[in-house]
């Protein structure tokens, strides 16, 4: 049984990049003392494949759907209809809202809450957390660190605060984001010297943690992968050219008639106003009627976009072919027409969460019949979900700087990410789900695990 648990979360690494530096030796000590005594797992990740909600399945064991954080940005239609200027009718975790992230989290328990010594550092996903480590740096010197495209600083205060805390600390838990890997992804490439460079400093952080390893379980995982960025496409702009459409920053535009809230700007959930006002969902044949489908369905940096029918099934459509999800007494089915969007190229009949997953990971989208599904489950899910092909993104004219390297969508590049813990799992999977681990720690630590968990214990 541990009684302390180190969770460094390497934002951004892709599964491909740290598997292969693990072979070339860039990583000696992640592979003498995590690796060869114990697993590394392929992860998948949840759908947005963002920062913040892609933290939740490791910190909550729930999907973003099932805690209804559907993504970076959102808008809740219920209450938009009844008060748009209210605080909590939409939401942005990227600017001054970002504090609101662990307010929206209140009714699920998060690892914090399990242990009585519990820290967090350089993340705004904290909900329980008895100690915020460098709370000061992190208001100073992040922002400094995002316009001067410099994460030095940041890495030696984690180096600092890390050493630290496994000195001082012998029981508790301790997430720490390691936040250039994702930075460096975004400024230039997930391939760029400076972003290889962030994952060798990773190795720099477990040299300090190895003489401390006595009850400790040290486990490295990512969020999410990113995919190189050659094109923008300004969905934003191109909903606004068609109905009158608030976004971020420009959310106070009078009489909208839609809202788009991108996430990690792979990924947007679009709402529209629709004939019963903004209060409830407008559905797909809707949709389709005013030619918004066909609209986006144009576009070249669109991979798909999935909405709900009459019928309740998750429509997913791609130029060429149409599925349909429906999800039902915890089975899944799913069909198509024309060419299958999915890529499983044949009908599904009732089969289970674990089935689909197996069965994804030979398609390019890992888990898509559980993802879409979870992400749907959300009130604050949009009435289209758009996810952008590799290669693009879906934000153009308010990002600064601009990004060659997204995440968001549901591709693999985006979807696969590693998981490196120091003890055996006996896991003969392929892969394994992200929502996997906090069940597992909780096993580990000798903790009950609460019901009702989108995840299962691998221990």
């Amino acid at each position: 049984m541990f009684k302390r648990v180190i969770f460094l979360l390497l934002d951004g690494a892709r599964w491909d990049v740290f598997n292969q530096l693990l072979k070339e030796g860039c990583l000696p000590t992640v592979e003498k003392y995590i690796v060869n005594p114990g697993t590394l797992l392929k992860g998948v990740t949840c759908f947005p494949s963002t920062t913040g909600p892609a933290y939740l399945p490791y910190l909550c064991g729930l999907f973003p759907g099932t805690m209804n954080i559907p993504g970076v940005r959102w808008l809740d239609k219920k209450i938009f209809a009844r008060n748009r200027l209210s605080r909590d009718a939409l939401r942005s975790y990227m600017g001054h809202e970002a504090f609101l992230f662990n307010q929206d989290m209140e009714n699920f328990l998060a690892l914090f809450d399990f242990f009585s010594h519990s820290a967090t550092l350089f993340s705004r996903v904290g909900k329980g957390a008895k100690i915020c480590l460098a709370r000061k740096e992190n208001f100073l010197f992040y922002p400094l660190a995002h316009y001067f495209h410099n994460w030095d600083r940041i890495n030696k205060i984690v180096h600092r605060e890390i050493k630290k805390w496994v000195r001082e600390v012998k029981e508790g838990f301790l997430f720490a984001v390691i936040a250039s890997i994702d930075a460096y992804s975004h400024l230039y490439s997930p391939f760029h010297h400076k972003t290889l460079k962030s994952y060798i400093f990773v190795n720099k952080l477990v040299v300090e943690i190895v003489p401390y390893l006595k009850d400790t379980l040290l486990i490295l995982a990512s969020d999410h992968g990113l995919s190189p960025t050659k094109k923008h496409l300004d969905l934003a702009g191109l909903i606004n050219t068609y109905k009158r459409c608030i976004y971020y920053p420009l959310i106070f535009k009078p009489k909208p008639k839609a809202a788009e809230m991108v996430s990690g700007n792979g990924m947007s959930h679009l709402y529209f106003k629709n004939s019963k006002g903004w209060a409830e969902r407008t559905l797909w044949e809707e949709l389709e009627k005013e030619g918004i489908i066909k609209l986006l369905m144009k576009q070249q940096a669109i991979d798909f976009i999935a909405g709900l029918n009459e019928k309740g099934e998750i429509v997913v459509s791609k130029i060429d072919g149409e599925g349909r999800i429906l999800y039902k007494e915890d089975k899944f089915y799913y069909n198509f027409s024309g060419k299958d969007p999915l890529g499983f190229n044949q009908e599904i009949n009732g089969i289970c969460s674990e089935e689909g997953l197996f069965k994804s990971l030979k398609t390019p989208y890992p888990d898509s019949l559980v993802q879409l599904t979870q992400i749907f489950k959300a009130e604050r899910c949009g009435d289209l979900v758009v996810s952008a092909k590799e290669g693009f993104d879906l934000r153009a004219h308010w990002e600064i700087p601009e990004h060659y390297g997204t995440h968001g969508a549901l591709v693999a590049n985006q979807m696969f990410v590693p998981i490196a813990i120091n003890t055996k799992v006996n896991v003969n999977k392929e892969a394994i789900r992200t929502v996997d681990i906090f069940p597992t720690i909780l096993r580990f630590c000798g903790k009950k695990i609460p019901e009702g968990l989108d995840g299962r214990s691998l221990y």
